[in-house]
């Protein structure tokens, strides 16, 4: 059995979640978040706990105290090496990942952009004194990440907004994460659809 430290590159803080496994789960850590993508919509992300969760009670895995030694399992970096055309497709027909059960037990720990939306409009409404201009500014340009040409400087156009909107006291720390990481999964699927197949 190996221990592994399950992680997302973009958590805010340590999140990270240690299980003891005795074959890899990042197909199936990945499974879950595909899954969850494709039935509650391509915006959503899965907490780590809730992969964690998922794991332990669908997957066989233990949960085990934190270690050095254990194996890194990031799921930004798993997720985006399972993104070609065909890894993609492969993953989600394979039947020794399927169970009954996965979305509702990963639903509680998924966020999307509209949450983080939803989050900014009610602390424009308690905050009006903190929405300048150059924060509304930011807000409307959430709309065109992904979907302008230059796609290589994207990413750096999305670090951009997410400081600005929190050091604008629009966002906190955990609302820029997932800002974050959901505006870079859609600048991952526009080059996956830009991709030659």
């Amino acid at each position: 059995m190996k221990t592994y430290r399950i992680f997302h590159n973009y958590d805010q803080g340590d999140q990270s979640v240690f299980l003891s496994s005795s074959i890899d789960p990042t197909r199936a850590a990945i499974y879950c978040q595909f899954l969850a993508e494709a039935q509650l919509g391509d915006e959503v992300s899965v907490q780590t706990s809730g992969i964690g969760k998922a794991l332990v009670q669908l997957y066989g895995c233990i949960p085990v105290e934190k270690t050095g030694s254990a194996v890194p399992l990031d799921l930004y970096f798993a997720r985006e090496a399972h993104c070609g055309k065909n890894k993609y497709e492969q993953l989600m027909a394979d039947k020794s990942l399927h169970r009954e059960g996965i979305i509702d037990l990963i639903r509680p720990y998924t966020h999307g952009i509209e949450d983080g939306l939803a989050k900014a409009e009610l602390i424009k409404l308690a905050l009006p004194e903190r929405i300048t201009d150059a924060a509304s500014y930011l807000l409307r340009e959430i709309s065109r990440v992904g979907t302008l040409g230059g796609l290589a400087h994207e990413e750096g156009r999305v670090d951009g907004i997410c400081m600005g909107l929190r050091l604008a006291g629009v966002l906190d720390n955990a609302q820029e994460g997932a800002l974050k990481m959901t505006l870079t999964r859609a600048i991952v699927r526009k080059k996956r659809e830009l991709r030659p197949s």
